[in-house]
């Protein structure tokens, strides 16, 4: 009867502590999820802010362009200005010209007529026949005849050289109206590109404000999820703080028994900043310890300590990664796997294998990524790596 009691109880006890597991399992699989899912969302959101940076970027500086050149189109302005002023008063001296020469032959015509009208005050019957008559002799007479001849070619000289000097001046101010006209159409010119480039600036402006509208949306949208994370991430922190402390114990993650024949464990990449082995960027942040595996896969991965299980899947760049929980906020990854032999919410123990060796996620070739994280920040991993025989 005390041995079904006893078998009773080791079962309800049993079927709680893995109801406890299954529970722990998961609500930190939930919010592990819920944590990836907002990160996802985030890098997302700053990639597009980015974006939206770049675009404000180029934008302004096009603008700043534009400005230039809108400031190189008004010294144009100003020069044609200038131009187009001393023109015009080339056109007003040749128009004070003209007048003067109009008026100067206007006299000159007047003068001509006066003497006409003098010579023929008798009539038009006075002319040569009067003088003749009245010529007291041949000498006289042809000292009349001079006289009125070189006074009529006088006239008619006279007239036609006002009239070259009025037809000149009239053609120079013509071509110094065309020539006006030809500065103004060049004025126009410029003046049209200018307010072509005004109105790109003012449309470049408006793009600029409705990027610059959205990159504020999205940095307050951002600033939002970051909140959500932390918040999550406190979460997962108050679970993982009833795991207990970590006693301390290490184990070796790897043993170089596992390796082929003639290859063994060699650290290829340490923690902290490096040249970024995919993009060659200098002073790429590395969050823990690469350990090569001589080109090959499938070699044991072991729990550096005894622990619960809290991440065991692909994660992102980490490819298929391992997390264990070993209490007082200690946590170690195991990265970049080809296989996972355990899942969230397993209790492991120290030296347990937990994983395959590969070449997943973001790398250039087969390698343990090994990293350590207290209150989840990243650690220097080293005085917990141990490699055994």
């Amino acid at each position: 009867m005390k041995c079904k009691k006893l078998v009773s109880i080791m079962l309800i006890l049993t079927l709680v502590m893995v109801s406890g597991s299954t529970a722990y399992a998961d609500e930190m699989t939930d919010k592990q999820n819920q944590y990836d899912a907002v990160q996802n969302r985030l890098n997302g959101a700053k990639k597009q802010y980015d974006s939206l940076g770049d675009e404000v970027e180029a934008g302004e500086k096009e603008i700043r362009t534009t400005d230039s050149s809108i400031q190189g189109l008004n010294s144009e302005i100003e020069n044609m200005n200038s131009k187009i002023e001393a023109e015009q008063d080339k056109i007003n001296s040749a128009t004070d010209k003209l007048n003067k020469a109009i008026e100067d032959y206007n006299e000159q015509d007047e003068r001509m007529k006066k003497r006409i009208c003098a010579i023929y005050k008798n009539g038009t019957s006075y002319g040569y026949l009067e003088v003749i008559l009245d010529s007291t002799s041949f000498s006289d007479f042809m000292s009349r005849t001079d006289i009125m001849q070189r006074i009529l070619d006088y006239d008619v000289d006279m007239l036609k050289e006002m009239k070259q000097k009025r037809e000149a001046i009239d053609k120079e101010k013509a071509e110094l109206e065309q020539s006006k006209a030809e500065l103004l159409a060049q004025k126009n010119t410029i003046e049209s590109k200018k307010n072509q480039l005004e109105q790109q600036k003012a449309e470049r402006k408006t793009l600029v404000a409705k990027v610059s509208r959205q990159m504020n949306q999205l940095k307050s949208y951002m600033d939002q999820e970051e909140a959500t994370a932390k918040k999550l991430q406190n979460e997962i922190k108050a679970l993982q703080s009833n795991t207990g402390n970590y006693d301390g114990s290490k184990y070796a993650i790897l043993k170089r028994s596992d390796y082929p024949k003639g290859t063994s464990p060699v650290i290829t990449s340490g923690f902290g900043y490096r040249i970024d082995p995919i993009t060659g960027e200098k002073g790429a942040y590395h969050s823990g310890i690469d350990i090569g595996t001589g080109r090959t896969t499938n070699i044991p991965v072991y729990a550096m300590a005894s622990g619960k299980v809290i991440l065991a899947k692909w994660y992102g760049g980490y490819g298929n990664a391992v997390v264990v929980d070993h209490g007082g906020g200690l946590s170690t990854l195991y990265a970049h796997n080809n296989k996972l032999l355990v899942k969230v919410g397993d209790t492991v123990s120290g030296g347990q294998k937990i994983a395959l060796s590969g070449a997943t996620g973001r790398v250039t070739g087969p390698h343990v990524h090994f990293g350590v994280m207290k209150n989840g920040e990243y650690i220097n991993p080293s005085p917990y790596l141990l490699i055994g025989n």
